[in-house]
């Protein structure tokens, strides 16, 4: 079983808001004035009329929208439900894979891939030896690594300090083996097969610079 590299995402929710507007009528026009008085001076019959309506009140404007939220999906978790990978191996994943967006640069033997959150995987092979590295960094500093036996084929897990943890192996019916330093082995079951930390790490990345 290859091991793969999970990037989390957290989803963002958006919210949409609206407001009513209402505009206010106009005044009416004035009342017009009175006639003139019984038996006096001439004066006009009829008062002025007042104008019939009041200027109409400008609209209300509709209040703006809110601007919809982004929505991301997040993705499953490192170790998956179900999966009995040992602590030696899966508590180095779940403190050790980096997450974000990701450049790799490709030279053949090796393949550096460098995530937004800070964190490496540097990946190499021995052209003289065969054997096979791979190193995850955190925070400036090495994390865990994995190293393979040229000669057995078996991969060393080696935590911060360069210790072996313990080692990951193929049974002869093609399941993984993993067996923590002073543990019985435990081969892993099908749940885990997509658990993170391996090879794949490079497949959601986009070429670039990346130094070791």
């Amino acid at each position: 079983m290859r091991a793969m590299l999970s990037i989390t995402t957290i989803a963002f929710l958006g919210l949409v808001g609206c407001s009513d507007g209402a505009g206010s009528g106009g005044a009416g026009g004035a009342s017009g004035s009175p006639g003139g008085r019984d038996g006096g001076p001439s004066s006009s019959t009829l008062g002025t009329g007042g104008s019939n309506l009041g200027a109409g009140g400008s609209p209300g404007l509709g209040g703006t929208s809110g601007a919809g939220g982004t929505s991301a999906g997040a993705t499953g978790p490192l170790i998956p439900t179900g999966c009995n990978v040992p602590s030696c191996y899966g508590d180095l994943i779940t403190a050790c894979t980096p997450s974000g967006t990701c450049v790799e640069q490709d030279t053949g033997a090796s393949s550096n891939s460098c995530y937004s959150d800070g964190g490496k995987v540097i990946a190499a092979l021995d052209m003289n030896t065969l054997s096979m590295s791979m190193i995850f960094k955190k925070n400036g500093g090495v994390c865990f690594s994995m190293v393979s036996d040229s000669a057995t084929g078996v991969m060393n897990i080696k935590d911060a300090s360069g210790n072996t943890v313990g080692t990951i192996a193929d049974s002869t019916t093609g399941d993984s083996v993993v067996t923590c330093t002073g543990k019985a082995p435990v081969t892993l079951n099908q749940a885990c097969n997509s658990v993170g930390g391996g090879s794949d790490s490079g497949s959601s990345c986009t070429s670039g610079t990346c130094s070791p």
